[in-house]
């Protein structure tokens, strides 16, 4: 059966995570982003070659099926990655997140579970408790 990322329930693809692994201590910031792509090792975690860095990542069951793509060929495993940018909060205070607002991508990683999308709440949006 072929799963299409971007019509499945997210959180039915999150439902073979059983850890989440911070790089860095996620109380430091009031939001991450998150991503979701898959991942051809079940251990192995890929290196970061996304913009900014790599804050944390998820980790699969050890039994997690392979996840096959649209035309049959597979897809691998799937897995979120936290990470930030330069011009993020916690980085950049003046910058265009400064005070205000968070991208769409952003969620507050105390809200952030194995198997559950993280979520973006008042603490992510705008930086308070």
């Amino acid at each position: 059966m072929s799963i299409n990322p971007y019509t499945q329930d997210r959180q039915n693809l999150l439902k073979h995570e059983v850890q989440i692994v911070w790089e860095e201590n996620p109380e430091d910031f009031s939001y991450v982003r998150e991503h979701l792509d898959t991942n051809p090792h079940r251990r192995l975690i890929k290196k970061w070659r996304g913009v900014g860095r790599r804050v944390g990542y998820s980790v699969v069951a050890p039994d997690a099926p392979k996840e096959r793509g649209f035309r049959g060929g597979w897809l691998g495993f799937y897995r979120r990655e936290f990470f930030l940018v330069d011009g993020d909060r916690d980085s950049d205070p003046d910058g265009c997140y400064g005070s205000y607002g968070c991208p769409s991508e952003g969620v507050d990683p105390r809200t952030v579970r194995p198997g559950v999308p993280g979520q973006q709440n008042e603490r992510a949006w705008n930086g308070s408790e």
